[in-house]
C-alpha cells in the first residue's frame, strides 16, 4: 500500500512540474477587425461575447472634458499580434495603446493623431501594423507609434 501512495506522489510531482513549464507560442493575439462599442452614459463598455469589458469613461475625460451628454458615444477597439489594445473614438485627438494586466488595461502609450480630433476614425488589420483610416488620411500604427501614412 505504501509503494503504491508514493508512485501516486512521483505522479503527481511530475505531471504538477511539467505542466509548469508548459509554454504554447507563437500565440496571435490580434483581432481580425476593429470592434465599434457603444459606451453607457456611465462610461461602461462591454463587448459580446464578453471579449472586453471596461470603463471607459477615464478616456472621454481626458480627451474630451467629460462623457459626451448626446449622441450614443462609440469607442473603437482592435487588438494586435503581440496583444496590445489600440483604442480610438470620433472626436479623439489620440489613439491609445494598452497592454492587457490581470484585470486592468495598463497605458503603455498614446499617440497623437489629429490635432483637431479625428472625425471618422477606423482600424484595420495590417500586419505587422495597425492601419487607422480617418476620411481620406491613414496611418500606420505599431504599440511603438506611428510608423507610416499618407
Amino acid at each position: 500500500m505504501q509503494k503504491r501512495w508514493n508512485l501516486w506522489i512521483v505522479a503527481f510531482a511530475y505531471l504538477a512540474v511539467g505542466c509548469a513549464a508548459l509554454t504554447i507560442e507563437p500565440v496571435d493575439y490580434s483581432w481580425g477587425i476593429e470592434s465599434v462599442l457603444p459606451v453607457a452614459p456611465d462610461g461602461a463598455v462591454t463587448a459580446a461575447p464578453r471579449t472586453l469589458a471596461f470603463n471607459a469613461a477615464p478616456l472621454f475625460r481626458l480627451e474630451l472634458g467629460e462623457m459626451p451628454r448626446s449622441g450614443k458615444p462609440v469607442i473603437r477597439v482592435i487588438r494586435n499580434r503581440a496583444g496590445h489594445y489600440f483604442i480610438t473614438a470620433p472626436s479623439f485627438k489620440h489613439v491609445y495603446v494598452f497592454t492587457a494586466g490581470t484585470g486592468r488595461l495598463k497605458l503603455l502609450r498614446n499617440i497623437l493623431v489629429d490635432p483637431d480630433g479625428m472625425k471618422k476614425p477606423a482600424f484595420n488589420q495590417r500586419d505587422p501594423f495597425i492601419q487607422l483610416v480617418n476620411g481620406d488620411r491613414t496611418w500606420m500604427l505599431t504599440e511603438k507609434g506611428i510608423s507610416g501614412g499618407n
